[in-house]
């Protein structure tokens, strides 16, 4: 086992610092993503993490007193992606799409791919409207809500509108 004796650097451990809302308290919470159950917060940065250190020791400590595994550090690797994967579908599906693709004079990989692409531009659509909305509501030279409401319909309108014919393809 580990000889775990240096706080300063949280053990190798990797640390996961978000924003508290306001209904939180406001501040910061710090936790060890590989220690289960393992955080803190504060009120500024610093502080979050100098009492996520003091998180890791009792958790270190309660663990070793009661014999259960301490897991690794997890080491940041960046990851490298080929741009390719193995899909596992069942018979029913997999003879649909073959005669799909076959209708469409396409490959089974180009119908897979123009499928998933879809979807994903139009989760991506979604997300990027939400955020728009929500970027839009503070800003203090917007016209008068009715009006606002009446953009955001409009815009949702035009993005529909390029969907409703396909809508269900997946």
């Amino acid at each position: 086992m580990k000889s775990y004796h240096n706080s300063s650097n949280l053990y190798g451990y990797s640390v996961k610092i978000s924003r508290l809302s306001e209904e939180d308290g406001c501040g910061w919470v710090a936790e060890v993503p590989e220690l289960e159950g393992c955080k803190s917060d504060g009120e500024t940065l610093q502080e979050a993490f100098d009492n996520l250190k003091d998180a890791v020791e009792g958790w270190l400590e309660i663990a070793k007193e009661d014999n259960k595994p301490i897991p690794e550090p997890q080491l940041y690797v960046h990851q490298k992606y080929s741009g390719k994967f193995t899909l596992r579908v069942p018979r029913s599906l997999h003879r649909f799409l073959s005669k799909q693709a076959e209708n469409e004079g396409v490959s089974l990989n180009q119908l897979v791919l123009s499928y998933i692409s879809f979807n994903a531009g139009r989760q991506f659509s979604k997300e990027a409207t939400k955020h728009i909305t929500q970027l839009t509501a503070n800003i203090e030279d917007i016209p008068e809500e009715d009006d606002r409401n009446e953009m955001i319909k409009v815009a949702k309108g035009s993005k529909e509108s390029a969907y409703e014919n396909q809508d269900g393809i997946i």
